[in-house]
């Protein structure tokens, strides 16, 4: 059983919505498989532009850039324009740990 000590810490850290709303918005960032494939992709492969990454998952490249939008939004992926086209990258290290931290558990359960 726990305490009621435990009980009120456990509600004031979950207290803070805005902490939680925060964190629920950024892993359902990843909850369609294509736009996780694209983020395992600049994970390992950052500096892709758009027509390459479609071409990998399998998608339209309006589907990949209507993506890639949403993720920029939620400050998952960068870009840098090089002549006419961004070249997309994963922004934060976070992500890309976050990225390691799927694929790596799922190796290790499947063995």
């Amino acid at each position: 059983m726990y305490s009621s000590v435990d009980i009120k810490k456990l509600k004031r850290n979950l207290g803070n919505n805005t902490k939680i709303l925060s964190c629920s918005q950024e892993c359902n960032v990843f909850g369609d498989i294509t736009t996780l494939k694209i983020c395992y992709i600049l994970r390992y492969y950052p500096e892709m532009n758009v027509t390459d990454i479609a071409n990998i998952v399998g998608s339209s490249i309006s589907n990949v850039s209507h993506m890639l939008s949403k993720l920029r939004d939620n400050n998952v992926v960068d870009f840098k324009r090089v002549s006419r086209q961004k070249l997309y990258s994963m922004k934060d290290e976070k992500f890309s740990n976050f990225i390691d931290f799927l694929f790596l558990n799922y190796e290790q359960e499947k063995y």
